[in-house]
């Protein structure tokens, strides 16, 4: 839901993605939002892929890959 909630905020221009990762600083266009408390949707941190990952190091990477794979495939199919 929460994932749902800041695509579409991002859709309607209520969230702006920033240029670079919250983290390391890396200008790169795919940065994901990290959220620490997902009853705040549109309150997220915006980090790179790597980065993404270093906060979840609990996640096992391929469950990291298939959120990435949905999310891309819901902007592209929105």
């Amino acid at each position: 839901a929460a994932r749902s909630a800041l695509h579409n905020a991002l859709q309607r221009g209520r969230v702006e993605k920033p240029a670079a990762c919250e983290r390391c600083g890396v200008e790169q266009g795919d940065l994901e939002g990290h959220h620490e408390d997902y009853g705040r949707p549109l309150d997220v941190r915006w980090l790179c892929p790597k980065c993404h990952s270093i906060e979840h190091p609990h996640t096992p990477k391929l469950i990291l890959v298939r959120e990435a794979l949905q999310d891309s495939l819901a902007k592209n199919t929105a």
